[in-house]
């Protein structure tokens, strides 16, 4: 019976190349190689050396196993089928291929025309493997041949069904795009192009390379498929288009995922356009150039551009024996001529690179250097040709000796099925050390990664000073993890001077540039978390950034009141997990882990990540979700009252505790709205009564309020009218501040009533600055004494050079500093914390410089290792991080009681331990050392609020330095007691702020109190000498009234010229010796709706 073979039509006019003859045997491995280049549809003559290369490295193995008598009486034979890198050509010949079988089949024996097919090797090409493969696969199950790849990987999970009969020996795509990540972070690249050919193999490779680059913190600004036409050329002015935009763009890296064609013509094109483009990007490639040189060469001439770019590819093994074999081949025509007998390809090959074609009738002259270094370089992938070859022969071993027999009558399933289960040690099995300790298995038929071995490495192209231009490897990809020698790196310069690490150009955002593109964007702040696993989570969030624009609007990072606390969980969970101090016996054998929210000062953007954090779980950087919600032992924030109490209204919900560190509003201590919520802070009802006490103590009985527009800043005004109304302090007028709004307008506003000299400021902390900086600048010299409360506290930054400030005085809550914290923040830089987000940001706008990796250069300077949060000018722990970090210790040492009581010995949170009043019940009894004094007390009262006294502080000139302003300690208010003012130490100035007439004071009295009419009828009937009497009391009364109306008319007259003309620092501290006596009559609460204001 005749073997048919499908003769389609020639390239250029010639037929479709035919099966060639190779080795014969009883039984037949089929090989697919691409043999010749591609034409415009189909083969072209040329000769492909490396793929000839792999041919006769299979046929070398089983060659040698035949002469060794492997299976006995049975020799392996290999037929050689050229596909040209061709999907059209290797479809035909599969179809040869399944006449042969079926020839086979109908015979049931195998002849010279009806071979006996028991597997494939090959191809070597991805798009030509998935049609075969597909052909191959839809055989019967009996029938179906086994078929190993050695030249490409998969490149993804789903890449070839479970069912299919493919055996791959390259790992894993994913290996390779880990391995290129990597090589990229060693590099110190993380501003990169990617273009990749638009094949299953680039595309699916590109796209798992971006999103591991996301991951990474690698942007990816430009991502292009090479441009193509329909018949695969390619679009070289388009590809020029997008090497522009890259130069254009500041990218200094681009990675090619591709063929080395392709990538031959993406160096030619840079080549072409490289005098009229400002930057050269250094290039990396995918393993689809391997390392071979064509792909960098131009004809004869090196590629520039190509000079000290990257190549990925799997390990490359060195095989002596068959290198020997190689060689000789060229060395001795006679040895070539009689291999050629089973192998013709290697007369193509010679011819090609002589032109003289040996036989036993034609010499040829012995080779020249380059021409034997052209004929011997070793391709990349023999060595795993030559491994298919030696799993290929004892899978068909094994089947033969323990199935079928040793008759040649085996069935392709039964290899197929051997094949799943073998285990190669090729020393023991074969006697030969070229691969070392590696044993070959296949786990649904990927091959199976052993440990430490290489199965990757990374090569630089460069010049060996010896043959030139070459492939040098540098790193290797064992145990996953990619180890490199950076000394061994060369780059070059646009002039072609070598350049040695560390001058090598780095592929990062430009100086002076913001690469806007690569931060992240305003919608993402929600689901961008920092993430640390462990059995048991501590969530926290804080205002990192200032609120922005709409509803969900994210501002700037702040540098002041947000990552410092921040950093407190990541402190104390450490201290935690290495069982340290007051943590020594808290969840033994279980670690501690956290999730810390960008709130953005914002209710709205908080709330969303709570339903968010509880419903998907954590976000990872490469898009996935973590489930923590059963893990979460409570929740620490916000800072401010608004944030807090919004977003209880998740969080209650969800049946978890808060712990607020910095809500001050009196209504969070309402437990029948707020049950679950607990604050180490004390409400602000009690400091509005210490501030109108301190006012009282000043004879300041006529003022003013300025309070933020928020839930803290309503909150504390509320606290403060309550207070004025019970001690008959009359309020003159209150001035509503939204935040970041015209500030500039708010001294006129004070003015309105500028016989209020005492003003009240109850503003967030992280404006209070800004407000007062902006007051101070437009007030004529000390107009108005301030008393700012907690949020001013004794922060040195709300000082700045507010001269006109002199005098004022604060309310602080203060808790002690941990020293120990400092140290933590001196060590703190970017690298130690690679998945905090904010990190890198916060530093660099806090010290004004910028690290080399980051996306944000505008600084003028570069950051170096003398730059630390603590040597920043003026630096202090931020006045909510002890709170910050009482909260957290407090809830994790509750926390922990609540697990041994209500899970007991296991080592995860229960489902009975979310139970809120468990845990505040062990949260009350809670006491730690506040002051850091090494004195212990509560840290809650029995409503869950906070027990800080407060410290009462007076903006003075320093003494060492009257250029300066600090705050000098004053007074005391403990909590449900007076303030204590030590007097003698106290300097305010010499303002009057009463109400300036009897009409005015009036309006302080509620109708309620005026005269009741039956009593003013009773003064008529008084007796003529009482009326007298009364009437002369009466015009002595307006007489005293009258003087002292005159006396402080003169003195407010020469405090109006004081603010035409303000006093220097000398004179102005004259003025604060001493507190002024008033006459004022006795003040009276004025309705909050008499004198409101709003600052828009």
């Amino acid at each position: 019976m005749l073997r048919v073979i499908v003769l389609g039509a020639l390239i250029f006019g010639s037929a479709k190349p035919a099966e060639i003859s190779g080795l014969p045997g009883n039984v037949t491995v089929a090989g697919f190689f691409q043999i010749f280049e591609p034409a415009t549809s189909g083969c072209s003559d040329e000769a492909v050396i490396a793929s000839v290369q792999h041919v006769e490295a299979v046929k070398w193995v089983f060659k040698n196993l035949n002469r060794n008598d492997y299976i006995p009486g049975i020799s392996i034979g290999l037929s050689i089928h050229p596909t040209c890198q061709s999907r059209e050509v290797a479809s035909e010949a599969t179809f040869d291929l399944l006449h042969d079988i079926a020839l086979a089949k109908e015979d049931g024996t195998a002849t010279s025309e009806s071979r006996n097919v028991l597997a494939v090797i090959g191809p070597e090409f991805r798009e030509e493997a998935e049609v075969v493969t597909q052909i191959l696969s839809a055989l019967p199950s009996d029938e179906r041949v086994a078929q190993v790849g050695f030249s490409f990987a998969k490149s993804d999970p789903n890449d070839f069904s479970s069912e299919s009969n493919l055996f791959r020996l390259i790992p894993d795509n994913s290996h390779q795009i880990k391995v290129m990540i990597s090589l990229m972070t060693k590099l110190g690249w993380n501003y990169v192009a990617i273009i990749y050919e638009e094949s299953t193999y680039g595309s699916d490779g590109a796209m798992e390379l971006k999103r591991l680059a996301h991951v990474e913190a690698i942007c990816i600004p430009l991502f292009k498929p090479l441009p193509v036409v329909n018949n695969g050329a390619v679009k070289v002015t388009e590809l020029q288009s997008i090497i522009r935009n890259v130069t254009l763009l500041g990218i200094r890296g681009l990675v090619f995922l591709g063929s080395s064609n392709k990538a031959n013509i993406l160096l030619t094109t840079i080549e072409g356009i490289s005098g009229e483009i400002a930057e050269i990007p250094s290039l990396i490639f995918s393993e689809g150039v391997s390392s071979s040189n064509h792909a960098f060469y131009d004809g004869k001439n090196v590629i520039g551009v190509g000079k000290g770019s990257f190549v990925v590819c799997p390990t490359k093994r060195e095989m002596s024996d068959f290198v020997s074999h190689w060689k000789l081949l060229f060395q001795n025509t006679t040895f070539l001529i009689e291999e050629a007998s089973t192998n013709p390809l290697l007369l193509n090959i010679f011819e090609q690179v002589t032109s003289c074609r040996p036989s036993d009738n034609q010499s040829c002259p012995a080779l020249n250097v380059a021409q034997f270094e052209k004929l011997s370089k070793m391709s990349l992938y023999t060595s795993y040709a030559i491994e298919a070859a030696f799993i290929t022969a004892k899978s068909i071993s094994l089947t033969m000796r323990k199935s079928c027999g040793l008759e040649a009558n085996c069935r392709p399933g039964e290899i197929l099925q051997t094949m799943e289960s073998v285990s190669v040690n090729f020393r023991e099995d074969f006697g030969t050390d070229d691969f070392g300790d590696l044993v070959a298995q296949f786990e649904t038929k990927s091959i199976v990664i052993q440990m430490n071995i290489p199965i990757y490495d990374v090569y630089n192209f460069q010049d060996d000073t010896t043959t030139g231009f070459n492939f040098i490897k540098v790193g290797e990809w064992k145990n996953n993890i990619l180890t490199m020698d950076l000394e061994l790196i060369r780059g070059y310069s646009p002039g072609g001077q070598e350049l040695q690490w560390p001058s090598i150009e780095k592929a990062q955002c430009p100086r002076g540039r913001v690469c806007r593109e690569c931060i992240i964007a305003s919608q993402d702040v929600p689901y961008t978390m920092y993430y640390e696993p462990g059995d048991v989570i501590i969530v926290g969030f804080f205002p990192l950034f200032d609120s922005g624009d709409g509803p969900f609007g994210c501002g700037n990072i702040r540098t002041d009141f947000g990552l410092q606390v921040a950093e407190g969980i990541v402190f104390l969970a450490g201290k935690a997990n290495k069982k340290e101090e007051i943590f020594k016996e808290i969840f033994p054998n279980m670690h501690i882990g956290f999730v810390i929210i960008n709130s953005c000062n914002n209710a709205l953007v908080a709330q969303e990540a709570f339903i968010t954090l509880f419903n998907k779980g954590v976000r990872l950087w490469d898009g996935s979700y973590v489930d923590v919600k059963d893990k979460v032992i409570g929740i620490i924030g916000e800072q401010g009252s608004t944030v807090s109490m919004e977003t209880y209204n998740v969080i209650g919900k969800l049946n978890r505790l808060q712990v607020s560190y910095g809500a001050t509003n009196p209504l969070l201590s309402n437990r029948d709205d707020f049950p679950f919520i607990m604050r180490v802070t004390t409400p602000d009802n009690k400091q509005g009564a210490v501030m109108i006490d301190i006012a009282k103590q000043l004879n300041f009985t006529y003022i003013q309020i300025v309070h933020s527009d928020d839930k803290y800043g309503e909150g504390g005004r509320d606290a403060v009218l309550e207070a004025a109304k019970n001690n008959k302090v009359c309020v003159a007028q209150v001035i509503s501040v939204k935040q970041f709004k015209d500030y500039g307008k708010l001294v006129n506003e004070l003015r309105k009533q500028w016989h209020a000299k005492f003003v009240i400021i109850f503003l967030r902390s992280h404006v209070t600055g800004d407000v007062m900086e902006t007051i101070n600048n437009n007030m004529d010299g000390v107009e108005f004494t301030f008393i700012g409360s907690e949020a001013w506290g004794s922060n040195k930054k709300n000082l700045r050079e507010n001269t006109n400030l002199v005098g004022s005085l604060t309310v602080a809550l203060e808790m002690g500093q941990p020293s120990d914290f400092n140290t933590f923040l001196t060590e703190l830089e970017p690298d130690s914390q690679p998945y905090n987000p904010w990190l890198q940001t916060y530093m660099q706008n806090k010290m004004n410089c910028f690290y080399p990796l980051s996306f944000n250069k505008s600084a003028d300077r570069e950051c170096t290792e003398n730059d630390k949060l603590t040597n920043v000018h003026n630096y202090e722990q931020d006045i909510w991080t002890p709170f910050g970090m009482n909260a957290i210790s407090a809830l994790l040492l509750a926390a922990d009681k609540t697990f041994k009581e209500l899970c007991g010995e296991i080592q995860h949170i229960c489902p009975n331990f979310h139970n809120p009043p468990t845990l505040i019940k062990h949260m009350k009894t809670i006491e730690l050392d506040t002051q850091q004094i090494g004195q212990y007390n509560r840290v809650f009262d029995s409503n869950g609020d906070g027990l800080v006294a407060y410290t009462i502080y007076n903006i003075q000139l320093d003494a060492q330095d009257t250029t300066n302003l600090i705050y000098k300690k004053v007074g005391e208010a403990p909590i449900g007691q007076p303030a204590y003012l030590r007097h003698d130490e106290l300097k305010v100035p010499k303002l009057v702020s009463v109400c300036p007439n009897p009409q005015v004071c009036s309006e302080c009295f509620p109708e309620s109190e005026a005269p009741k009419d039956d009593q003013i009828e009773d003064v008529h009937r008084l007796p003529l000498g009482i009326s007298l009497g009364v009437a002369l009391m009466t015009i002595l009364i307006l007489l005293i009234v009258g003087y002292c109306y005159m006396r402080r008319l003169k003195e407010e007259l020469r405090y109006a010229r004081d603010y035409i003309t303000p006093k220097s620092m000398d004179n102005l501290a004259k003025d604060l010796d001493e507190v002024p006596s008033t006459c004022n009559p006795e003040g009276r609460y004025a309705s909050p709706n008499q004198h409101m204001g709003s600052v828009l």
